[in-house]
């Protein structure tokens, strides 16, 4: 009996120090916290190859560094735009997303949206927070310039619903760009 309780009494021990040990290397690791990385694109209905590439994209990228920045544990956090009813892309769900994006102090950047339409939904929104917004794949002109004109003073802007100072990048060029200028 006794050398039962001296084996639980050395198990609690060695687990405790593991424990102590995980949460130094952490700290070490992460001596200045973490910081968020939000997404938003679609994860359901017929965009699901798209969502899942840029994903993964994303996942591949963070794990190429150890998931560690200057300091800094990045953690990913992935939300879907599309509706569950449709499995399309929903103006009010990528509200909802950019919403919780911008509401998280911890989130550094918002990274999406698949689609233009839904880009012209969320980045109004992560301007007023003055979070930096990153598409991968949108391609409208309005969303980063007035279209056929060097851009005007605010608020005479009335081509788009975005405020004048834009935190919003294309990775991609847009359509008012052609193919072969854009490649050069």
């Amino acid at each position: 009996m006794r050398g039962w309780k001296r084996l639980g009494i050395l198990l609690s021990a060695v687990l405790a120090l593991v424990a102590i040990s995980q949460m130094d290397a952490t700290a070490q690791q992460c001596p200045k916290g973490k910081l968020r990385i939000y997404t938003s694109w679609p994860m359901q209905g017929a965009m699901i190859p798209e969502g899942t590439g840029m994903k993964n994209g994303l996942d591949m990228a963070i794990a190429e560094v150890g998931g560690v920045v200057a300091g800094f544990c990045l953690e990913i956090v992935n939300l879907d735009d599309a509706s569950p009813q449709t499995g399309k892309w929903d103006g009010a769900v990528e509200a909802e997303n950019a919403n919780k994006a911008v509401g998280d102090p911890l989130a550094i950047v918002y990274i999406g949206t698949y689609n233009s339409g839904a880009a012209k939904v969320s980045i109004p929104i992560t301007n007023r927070a003055h979070m930096a917004q990153v598409t991968p794949a949108n391609t409208y002109p309005g969303l980063t310039k007035k279209r056929g004109a060097a851009p005007t003073p605010c608020p005479a802007r009335t081509d788009c619903s975005f405020p004048c100072v834009r935190r919003a990048a294309l990775l991609r060029s847009s359509d008012s760009i052609p193919p072969a200028k854009a490649r050069s």
